[in-house]
């Protein structure tokens, strides 16, 4: 016969064990779908890795212009992207390079002209953003977009050279040029 104390045992022995097996089944599931987001993603980097070889070159960079924005404290990068590609282009990474008076850069920024805001650093890290790239701006083919993008982190000293207009000639420092490069490009599948 059962005593009382024993059907609790019992009890509280079945509930922990379904409990155990029911996270592991969730882990396991949680486990596939990482894994399936993990490939997807390895798949539209290689992708990316593909399109930026093949097509960078069509991306025409008009010459950068350079301002200050909100009490001088912030830089703002201005120019003209033109796609010449057959497809659009709906993801864009530009090198800006401030350069010195040998053309050698300075200070370096990644900027990406097609977002239409700055994430947080802390999303950069993250792969959800990598998927949601079909919804925002693109550059139709032989079309040109022109673009304003802030440089939150851009140095006090090149700032300060630009709110005073005087520029340094020497080796090292900021002669006032800029130079852009496409990094990263992705093309709209077809």
């Amino acid at each position: 016969m059962l005593k009382k104390k024993n059907i609790y045992v019992i009890s509280v022995s079945v509930i922990i064990v379904f409990l155990v097996i029911l996270s592991s089944f969730l882990g396991l599931v949680i486990y596939f779908q990482w894994r399936q987001l993990d490939l997807a993603y390895k798949y539209y980097e290689s992708l990316e890795k593909a399109d930026t070889l093949s097509y960078a070159k069509n991306i025409e960079v008009s010459p950068l212009n350079f301002s200050l924005l909100g009490f001088k404290k912030i830089g703002l990068v201005e120019g003209l992207l033109k796609n010449n590609n057959k497809r659009a282009a709906v993801s864009i990474a530009l090198r800006v390079n401030f350069l010195d008076s040998a053309n050698t850069p300075v200070f370096s920024s990644i900027i990406y002209p097609l977002e239409p805001f700055q994430p947080p650093r802390v999303f950069e890290k993250t792969r959800f953003t990598y998927f949601a790239f079909l919804k925002g701006p693109a550059i139709e083919p032989n079309k040109s977009i022109r673009f304003k993008y802030p440089l939150w982190h851009c140095p006090k000293k090149i700032l300060k050279m630009m709110r005073r207009g005087s520029f340094s000639n020497s080796a090292g420092e900021w002669c006032g040029k800029i130079s852009a490069e496409v990094i990263k490009l992705k093309l709209k599948p077809t």
